[in-house]
């Protein structure tokens, strides 16, 4: 299962960023180049992201479903 969210940068920019289930039932994510954590803006193991802190990501779009044979990848 994933998340997404929105948010205004400091920038002015709209941006997004998306969570993903583990089986262990907590919930990490990755923002830009930094390692992926589990963690939110307060440092603070993710069990949900619709409560969690998400710092500027405040727009919440919703929960979805995915295949484990999905693969994600940016720009090429």
């Amino acid at each position: 299962m994933v998340a997404l969210v929105t948010g205004t940068m400091m920038s002015g920019k709209r941006d997004y960023h998306w969570y993903r289930r583990h089986r262990e039932g907590f919930w990490g994510h990755k923002l830009a180049t930094n390692p992926a954590q589990n963690v939110d803006y307060s440092n603070n193991v993710i069990t949900n992201p619709f409560s969690c802190n998400r710092g500027r990501y405040t727009d919440w779009c919703g929960f979805y479903q995915s295949h484990n044979s999905v693969i994600v990848s940016g720009p090429l």
